[in-house]
């Protein structure tokens, strides 16, 4: 069987935008950002990947150790491991069981900064991140907005 995660990591790890694109839910937002936003900036962390010699990116299970980060939620994680450059982005994965119990759904990836992994890697490369600008956030204060409060100020 090739539940609806594995066909998500797969994807992360071929670096396929497309794949992402099909399999990710359009109605969620990741990082707190739409979709679309998400997959753009995660294309542009790939593309670093890319620059540095890497085909494929291996998934190396993990967790977030910052116990006050989301404490409700599971603190699945996977760091992305360029193979050639030994490049790395880490990222956490907001998990929710299907209805069924049979596998998991992805309610929200964002980067984590304080990851450990289960088996450590060592002679690790540049981080990679995942940069999303403040102004692609769903709450980010609108430029009229912004232009009233600095105004005020």
């Amino acid at each position: 069987m090739d539940f609806y995660l594995n066909q998500v990591l797969t994807a992360f790890s071929k670096m396929d935008i497309d794949s992402l694109w099909e399999l990710m839910d359009e109605s969620r937002t990741y990082s707190d950002v739409p979709l679309e936003s998400f997959l753009r900036s995660l294309n542009t962390s790939f593309k670093q990947f890319r620059d540095a010699g890497d085909e494929e990116l291996e998934l190396l299970p993990g967790y977030c150790h910052e116990m006050s980060c989301n404490p409700d939620q599971i603190r699945t994680g996977y760091r992305l491991l360029g193979k050639q450059s030994k490049s790395y982005l880490d990222l956490r994965f907001v998990l929710e069981l299907t209805q069924d119990r049979k596998d998991h759904e992805i309610a929200d990836i964002y980067s984590c900064s304080c990851f450990s992994c289960h088996q450590e890697e060592f002679g690790l490369g540049a981080r990679v991140n995942l940069r999303i600008h403040a102004d692609e956030h769903l709450r980010f204060l609108g430029k009229s907005d912004l232009q009233i409060y600095a105004h005020k100020a």
